[in-house]
């Protein structure tokens, strides 16, 4: 038992010293130079009046390769601290506070390991918005550059010369309050010049310059249009829906010798059965003699000059000129300051804008795949999509939206039609047969009423009859929703009733249309609403161009003149 005891008391001995010699060998003395320092920051920069964390490491280098020193207390220092300060918080890690902008050395030190090899980090002090670089250094209008920098996101104002930038916030990338990039249109009126931006209370200059050239990124577009492929472009990748969009496009300055310039583009997308909403933007837009925009289904170039195919659709509502057949009409319309249509779905693979201009400036364009309700209470009706006569055509061959009225006949008649965006023009067409052969005419009328309720009636829509090639049969265009009209029209024919909204306001309404003098079924305004001539709630620009005939003879006067200068077949009523 003693020499068991014995033994018991050496090998407690033995073993620390076995333990003693293998500490020996895994930590080194307070004199190894075998120790080194490595320091993780949070972030590679602080801001001013901000802070970062940095936490340090200590390893050995050992033959395997670097092994980790645990439990080490770091020494912090900084080369100058009116540019940064530095507090140690213990296990390992300290708080860098930013004070001005600048560069300063953070050097971390392992505190007993005299001989160990410190960590000399250089870390950058900001201030809240300062910008690094942009990319690429020249651009044309309607393209984008990428400004590098810290804060960048927080950037509301950005000017390139005496153009402002048009901010493209989705695709900011990098940390909100450091590092990051975002990209930026440029529009005209910007010129060569280093971008400045301005954030919350600060403001940066660009390091260099942007050289800025004098046209857009589809020129030239004037004899050919630009393509623009639908199905492969997503500008937006956290829309997909928006299958192009740029705000930032010019009509370009033409030459001397010249009265106008033009801008003309080609969409095409495979997929028919997708609803598709087109916005046109430009100051000045539906206001002036200046833009007339017109959009087709085909266009084409012969000997240096476009025209329309003798089956194209037409669309003009900048100027208030619609059309079927290569035929147009003119439909009065109160000014806006944006061009929305919604085609709904296409009845082809591509559809054309020609824009002729008399004064240069800048505009934006964009397509939804999607339909843009403008008032949730208006939706889309039975009929719907009927803004183009080719869509009414369709609509003809599905024997639920077949119309066809005789002498005698029940009247067609529906209360649930819809305006669901500013300023559309729905398309119905109608067979009018006969109970005897020697009839070879009927009067025929036609009525709408404004079904929306409420206790105002913002709308005001118009009326307008075609026969099959676009020939223009009839047009009221009363103020308010309330329309009646009748003609004498050829029997064992087709044609076309054009509703078309004058005051920009969606609305429910009904449409009657019988073979009589009268259409007496057709219901009054909705319950409660109030008839056109006891509310002045109609916009009132709308209100005042509708009362004023100078207005109407001077739209009119326009439409006719951008007809003519794109040779379209034009009538007047």
């Amino acid at each position: 038992m003693r020499r068991f005891l014995r033994v018991s008391r050496f090998v407690p001995a033995a073993a620390a010293a076995a333990v003693l010699a293998g500490v020996t060998c895994s930590f080194p003395t307070d004199e190894s130079s075998q120790v080194f320092v490595t320091v993780t920051l949070s972030a590679p920069l602080v801001v001013q009046g901000a802070q970062i964390t940095a936490h340090g490491h200590a390893f050995r280098k050992t033959s395997s390769g670097p092994v980790p020193v645990n439990d080490v207390d770091f020494q912090w220092t900084v080369s100058d601290s009116n540019i940064a300060r530095i507090q140690n918080i213990g296990k390992g890690a300290a708080t860098i506070t930013g004070v001005n902008a600048g560069l300063v050395h953070v050097v971390a030190t392992a505190a007993v390991y005299a001989k160990s090899t410190p960590m000399d980090s250089l870390v950058r002090v900001a201030r809240a918005l300062e910008i690094d670089s942009i990319r690429p250094d020249s651009i044309l209008y309607g393209g984008r550059i990428t400004v590098y920098g810290v804060g960048v996101n927080n950037i509301f104002l950005a000017e390139l010369g005496p153009g402002i930038l048009d901010a493209d916030t989705f695709s900011f990338q990098g940390n909100p309050n450091g590092l990051g990039h975002m990209k930026f249109w440029v529009p005209f009126p910007a010129h060569t010049s280093q971008m400045i931006a301005f954030g919350p209370g600060v403001f940066a200059t660009a390091p260099e310059t942007t050289v800025v050239g004098d046209h857009d990124i589809y020129e030239p577009n004037d004899t050919n249009p630009a393509l623009i492929d639908l199905d492969s472009l997503t500008p937006i990748p956290q829309l997909p829906l928006i299958r192009f969009f740029n705000p930032a496009l010019l009509f370009e300055p033409f030459d001397r010798n010249s009265s106008f310039g033009i801008d003309w583009y080609r969409f095409g997308q495979a997929d028919t059965t997708q609803p598709v909403t087109f916005i046109f933007t430009a100051p000045g837009v539906g206001r002036d003699t200046t833009i007339f925009s017109i959009m087709a289904d085909s266009i084409y170039n012969n000997g240096g000059f476009a025209y329309l195919d003798v089956n194209s659709w037409i669309l003009a509502p900048t100027i208030g000129a619609f059309g079927c057949r290569g035929n147009s009409f003119f439909v009065p319309l109160a000014t806006s300051d944006s061009t929305v249509v919604e085609f709904g779905n296409l009845t082809s693979k591509k559809f054309f804008l020609y824009e002729e201009y008399t004064q240069s400036g800048r505009y934006g364009m964009r397509v939804v795949r999607n339909l843009i309700k403008a008032d949730p209470n208006v939706g889309r009706d039975r009929f719907s999509p009927n803004e183009l006569c080719n869509q009414a055509d369709e609509n003809f061959t599905k024997p639920a939206t077949t119309i066809a009225v005789h002498l005698g006949s029940v009247p067609f008649m529906d209360t649930t039609l819809t305006i669901d965006f500013p300023h559309a023009t729905d398309w119905y067409r109608f067979r009018l047969d006969t109970v005897n052969a020697a009839d070879l005419s009927e009067n025929v009328t036609f009525a709408t009423v404004s079904r929306s309720p409420g206790s105002q009636d913002t709308s005001d829509i118009d009326v307008t009859v075609l026969d099959l090639n676009g020939n223009y049969m009839g047009q009221v265009v009363d103020s308010g929703s309330t329309e009646t009209m009748t003609l004498n029209l050829s029997t064992q024919a087709d044609y076309y009733v054009v509703i078309s909204d004058y005051a920009g306001a969606p609305v429910r309404y009904g449409l009657c249309i019988q073979v009589a003098n009268s259409c007496p079924s057709l219901p009054g305004p909705a319950a409660g609403t109030a008839p056109y001539h006891a509310t002045s709630s109609i916009p009132r620009r709308a209100l005042r161009e509708r009362m004023n005939p100078a207005a109407r003879n001077a739209a009119r006067l326009r439409a006719l003149r951008a007809a003519q200068a794109a040779r379209i077949p034009f009538r007047l009523p």
